[in-house]
């Protein structure tokens, strides 16, 4: 704990420490670019017209954005952002994301319901989702023997309800799946361009019907520019902070982000999240809360302290070839398949995680992608997997097998894992290594 702490109070000197003689911007939600900017009282709406001003550091009014934020569009090395009043958020909503929510839907008959969308909406055919806000999901409610200080109080995992796509590839068969489930469902007649669906409430502004197309928080990711972030949150995208240098990340979270991470931070170096959270992540059957990937040549680094990764279709945390990491504190719980997974090569150290209620607990595996950067490696002191025997829910409708349930465990020729004074309680398995593959127990 001293170590985390000590941790946390360097991270938040460096966080506000460049923050001297900056250029400041106001945005709000009921802001106009018209406006300068320059106090609370003449905010703009939107990051882009304040990163066109010449802003290196944006504040936010509490409140809703439907936007992007473009880091092409300065020249700028660092770029903050931040709400305006301590314990505010500023949810970032990805444009075009909200499909319904005047409350239109026609009646089909029993539970099924239907509304038209637009040509300008794409429909992916992978196993994407809609979700209905304002509603939390009643399969992710959290009990009283798994709350934990880092959901924050929160009465269930998921905020929103999730709407599964049918299995049916006709409309008469998946009128029939939507009205047998006992879970909300989702079918897009093409010829109609019609959605129909069940869902808990009729669609209204307080409850709207949305779905994310698979876009990213931050245009311009890999222009050079890096972001120190506090207090945001990013819905129906990713939050990606690729190639930049010493990005910071405090209190902000990614929510069903149609992406192959919530969070993802590709070729970064030197990332750090605090006290972040990754709800919900797909992209097909994929999909972590934390995603990291390395290029040859580059050693992608990143830290999570105290992140909260939970309901991701694939992995709470993963990241692969080359990539370095560090995980202090934290949980990862209900994921597809792993709570903590390094894999094809990447080297972790996780210390006093939990990881509980997902496929596996702490997993390294893969093949090496990269020989001449060495098999990959994993270290876990402190930790704990617990229960990790799940199969899957309704959540998920990957994987579609039994649940492996190893506490700790490694695979491919190699790789090697370190296990230090860590618990497995109610795994299937505690503890696992294939032929090629090494673990000590310390």
């Amino acid at each position: 704990m001293a170590l985390t702490g000590r941790i946390t109070v360097v991270a938040l000197f460096a966080f506000y420490a460049l923050m001297t003689s900056a250029t400041t911007r106001f945005i709000a939600p009921h802001g106009s670019d018209l406006n300068d900017g320059l106090t609370p009282g003449t905010p703009m709406l939107t990051a882009d017209a304040a990163l066109l001003s010449g802003a290196d550091v944006i504040v936010c009014d509490s409140g809703v954005y439907y936007q992007h934020i473009n880091l092409r569009l300065t020249d700028r090395a660092r770029i903050t952002i931040k709400t305006r009043y301590s314990g505010g958020k500023a949810v970032f909503k990805a444009p075009g994301s909200t499909l319904l929510s005047d409350g239109s839907e026609r009646a089909e008959g029993g539970r099924v319901y239907s509304f038209a969308i637009g040509e300008n909406v794409q429909i992916h055919d992978r196993n994407n989702r809609l979700y209905q806000e304002g509603i939390p999901d009643r399969n992710t409610a959290i009990t009283e023997a798994e709350r934990h200080p880092l959901q924050n109080g929160a009465t269930h995992r998921c905020r929103a309800t999730i709407i599964h796509r049918c299995a049916a590839t006709s409309l008469a068969d998946a009128l029939r799946e939507i009205e047998a489930s006992d879970s909300c469902k989702w079918y897009f007649d093409e010829a109609q361009r019609r959605i129909f669906l069940s869902r808990r409430v009729t669609s209204s502004a307080h409850h709207p019907i949305c779905y994310s197309a698979g876009t990213n928080l931050f245009g311009g990711a890999d222009s050079g520019a890096a972001v120190e972030m506090s207090d945001i949150e990013a819905w129906y995208m990713a939050i990606n902070v690729n190639d930049m240098l010493q990005p910071m990340l405090m209190r902000c979270a990614a929510r069903y982000a149609f992406s192959g991470g919530g969070f993802y931070w590709h070729n970064a170096t030197g990332a750090t999240f605090v006290h972040c959270e990754a709800e919900s992540a797909t992209y097909g059957n994929t999909g972590d809360g934390f995603n990291g990937h390395s290029t040859e040549g580059r050693h992608t680094q990143a830290t999570l302290i105290h992140c909260w990764a939970h309901d991701n279709c694939d992995d709470g945390f993963s990241d692969h070839e080359r990539c370095r990491s560090t995980i202090l504190g934290g949980v990862f719980e209900y994921n597809g398949k792993a709570g903590v997974t390094p894999a094809y090569g990447s080297h972790n150290t996780s210390v006093g995680v939990l990881s509980r209620r997902n496929f596996n607990g702490f997993y390294c595996v893969g093949t090496v992608a990269d020989p001449a950067d060495g098999p990959g490696s994993m270290t876990c002191t402190d930790c704990v997997s617990e229960n990790n025997t799940r199969h899957p829910t309704p959540l998920f409708l990957f994987p579609a097998r039994e649940a492996t349930g190893y506490g700790f465990a490694v695979e491919g020729t190699g790789n090697s894992a370190t296990i230090i004074r860590c618990q497995s309680i109610s795994d299937r398995v505690p503890h696992h290594a294939t032929p090629g593959a090494s673990i000590k127990i310390q």
